[in-house]
């Protein structure tokens, strides 16, 4: 019955906004009664909570392809695509519960705040990780300096699949800034782009 609820409420947020939801409408859309809804949530902000935590939870898939091996010595696009799809993939499931789960944390809600940075901490870690193994022979590249690479991109990849696709299919086209964060995240994870930076600090 709560999974039906939750359901519901994510069949209603194709049309309506997080804030215009009510416990009515959600019932009516799962054919219960409101009585129903509030033995299983406290609230409408309590069933974007659930949602929001479903959402994120399925991130899994992006993270388990970074645990895949990769070649470090050129940028690997093949697999940064990869994990690019299966971000957006998430995103286009669940865009307006995530949005929503975002502006919250923004607002300094520590429950949706805490959900958000579960989702996207594994994705700063494997990042750096990846950066990091690639500059390896890099001296003076701190694991610091990795970490700040790798907020850099997922901020830039989060920023990207929570915009409106319609938006950005008639700027520039979706598929065209997959591939291009896909091949940002190939470049960084690569010997090839480190080696280029380090020339690059060496010229006069």
């Amino acid at each position: 019955t709560r999974l039906r609820l939750m359901q519901a409420a994510e069949r209603l947020l194709k049309t309506s906004s997080p804030v215009e939801l009510t416990a009515v409408s959600i019932a009516k859309e799962a054919q219960m009664s409101s009585a129903a809804f509030y033995l299983y949530f406290e609230d409408v902000r309590n069933v974007l909570y659930a949602l929001s935590e479903a959402a994120a939870a399925e991130m899994a898939q992006a993270h388990s392809i970074l645990e895949e091996p990769w070649n470090p010595d050129g940028p690997d696009i093949k697999h940064a695509a990869r994990v690019v799809q299966a971000f957006y993939k998430v995103y286009d499931k669940h865009r307006s519960v995530l949005r929503f789960c975002n502006l919250e944390a923004d607002r300094g809600d520590a429950n949706f705040e805490k959900i958000r940075i579960g989702m996207l901490l594994p994705f700063f870690e494997k990042f750096s990780t990846r950066i990091y193994i690639a500059s390896a022979d890099i001296k003076g590249y701190l694991r610091a300096d990795a970490y700040a690479e790798a907020i850099t991109l997922v901020a830039a990849l989060e920023r990207n699949a929570s915009s409106d696709p319609q938006l950005v299919q008639s700027a520039i086209g979706t598929k065209r800034l997959q591939e291009a964060m896909a091949r940002l995240i190939a470049w960084r994870f690569s010997k090839e782009s480190h080696h280029a930076d380090k020339s690059a600090r060496n010229e006069p």
